[in-house]
C-alpha cells in the first residue's frame, strides 16, 4: 500500500512539474538591441556578466538569447541545411511558440526567409520547414 502511494504520488508531481520545464526558455528577436522589449533580457545578461565577474557560473542566459533577426536567419539556414545553429534552444523556440519579436518587421523578414528555404526545396528537416512557418502565425 505504502509503495503504491509513493508510486502515485511520484506520477502526480511528474505531471505537474515536467510542463513547467517546457516554458523555461524564450528566444528574443529584435533589430535595435536598445528596443523596450529587449529591457527584460538585457536585464538577464547583465545580471549574468556581473556574476561571472565575481566567477559564478550563470547558464540561464544560453536558455534567454537576445538576437538579431539575421542572426536568427543565419541559424535557421543552418539547421535546414543540416549543420548545429548556434542558437541552441532555436528547434525548441519555434516548434513551441516560444519567440518573442520587438516588431513585425524582424518577424516578416525571417518569415520571408523560411518561405524562400521552402521554394528552394532540398533542405534537411522537411517536417519542421511547415511548423516554423505556421508558428509565426502569418497569412500568404
Amino acid at each position: 500500500m505504502v509503495n503504491e502511494m509513493n508510486r502515485l504520488l511520484f506520477i502526480i508531481l511528474l505531471m505537474f512539474t515536467f510542463p513547467a520545464f517546457a516554458g523555461d526558455y524564450m528566444l528574443t528577436i529584435s533589430d535595435d538591441i536598445n528596443s523596450p522589449c529587449t529591457k527584460r533580457v538585457r536585464e538577464m545578461h547583465e545580471s549574468c556578466e556581473s556574476q561571472r565577474q565575481k566567477g559564478i557560473d550563470c547558464r540561464v542566459e544560453e536558455s534567454w538569447p537576445l538576437k538579431t533577426s539575421d542572426e536568427v536567419i543565419e541559424s535557421i539556414k543552418l539547421y535546414f541545411a543540416g549543420e548545429d545553429p548556434p542558437i541552441k534552444i532555436l528547434l525548441g523556440a519555434f516548434s513551441n511558440g516560444h519567440i518573442e519579436f520587438c516588431s513585425i518587421k524582424e518577424k516578416n523578414k525571417i518569415y520571408e526567409a523560411l518561405l524562400e528555404i521552402k521554394e528552394k526545396g532540398n533542405y534537411k528537416h522537411g517536417r519542421h520547414i511547415d511548423d516554423f512557418i505556421q508558428i509565426l502565425g502569418i497569412k500568404p
